[in-house]
């Protein structure tokens, strides 16, 4: 039998669009040459790769001032005004997350404090957003097998995509990482069924006779009749598997 190994999928991308962040990834202990996932166990618990990492995009306040550099004119402006710059990608890629945009109190030469703008409507900096509910796979127990012999015998157990919030949004497959779907089915690992063997069967009964009554010396008798109107056995096909 082979060994069991670690297997990693890609690394998600960093969670922020500037500044530090984090990158995460799926790592699964798989067996053999399809490279089904087996418990953790069975692999080498200290060579197991990490699942999360350090990002580091550039810095915040630069980006967001070098874009309000760029985009903003001085001409035809107020000699002290807001000037705003463009709204940073959502803090998280799932739930309730921050968008942050920098706000400047400044004339047509430099920056000045904000006690200089505060004659002006309030310009946010802060809004909250959300890109999708969070989602993560969540799985059922496993039936039985199908069979109890054979090499074919699977059991299944219900895989499915629900939110992380509150909501009850219903989410779709696609919501979750796709490549760590947990496994739906699984071989039941049943020896082959044996060669020539009869098919097993099962009695079928119906319900018990209602009172039958007689005359008997000119008296009219009761009694029960226990007797089946069913009493059948019937030879149920059983599937094989070699």
């Amino acid at each position: 039998m082979a060994c069991a190994v670690w297997e990693t999928m890609p690394w998600t991308q960093c969670s922020v669009s500037c500044g530090i962040g984090r990158q995460s990834r799926t790592v699964q202990c798989v067996r053999g040459s399809s490279r089904t996932v087996v418990n953790e166990i069975e692999c080498d618990r200290s060579t197991r790769p990490k699942t999360e990492k350090i990002c580091e995009r550039d810095n915040c306040e630069s980006l967001l001032r070098n874009t309000i550099d760029i985009t903003t004119s001085p001409h035809d402006q107020p000699k002290i005004r807001w000037a705003i710059g463009p709204w940073s990608d959502c803090s998280r890629t799932c739930g309730n997350g921050t968008q942050r945009r920098l706000v400047v109190c400044r004339d047509h030469i430099r920056d000045l404090s904000d006690v200089y703008c505060q004659h002006l409507e309030h310009v946010e900096s802060v809004r909250q957003c959300m890109i999708k509910p969070c989602a993560e796979w969540t799985v059922g127990p496993w039936k039985p097998c199908s069979a109890t012999c054979g090499i074919h015998a699977t059991s299944e157990r219900r895989v499915s995509c629900e939110s992380l919030d509150s909501s009850d949004q219903p989410m779709r497959e696609t919501d979750c990482d796709l490549s760590a779907r947990p496994q739906s089915i699984r071989s039941c690992g049943l020896p082959a069924c044996p060669m020539g063997e009869p098919p097993l069967g099962k009695w079928l009964t119906g319900d018990w006779d209602n009172v039958s009554y007689f005359i008997h010396n000119n008296t009219v008798q009761a009694v029960h009749i226990f007797a089946l109107t069913i009493a059948l056995c019937i030879l149920f096909e059983m599937k094989r598997f070699y």
